[in-house]
């Protein structure tokens, strides 16, 4: 089974931290994310859990794109945003 869901979009937050390049930044931001064990996908089609892959596919951009460097992380220990 398939889901997918279709979102325009003109915004794209790139993670920096520990990224070398905007290139490393974007590959990131399109890597899928592996859906198992405690965090498996909640499956609408069987009505249970399921392994799955989640990602961001684009079909078509906007004529203006905004690249947001998210800079800061969030600490849960400190309960504060550091760079």
């Amino acid at each position: 089974n398939t889901s997918r869901m279709k979102v325009s979009f003109y915004d794209v937050d790139l993670k920096v931290q520990g990224m070398a390049s905007l290139e490393e930044c974007i590959d990131d931001f399109f890597k899928k994310e592996e859906l198992s064990g405690d965090n498996q996908y909640a499956c609408d089609k069987c009505s249970r859990k399921v392994d799955a892959e989640r990602g961001i596919e684009l079909l078509a951009l906007p004529a203006v794109l905004n690249l947001q460097l998210m800079r800061f992380v969030y600490d849960v220990k400190s309960n504060a945003r550091r760079k």
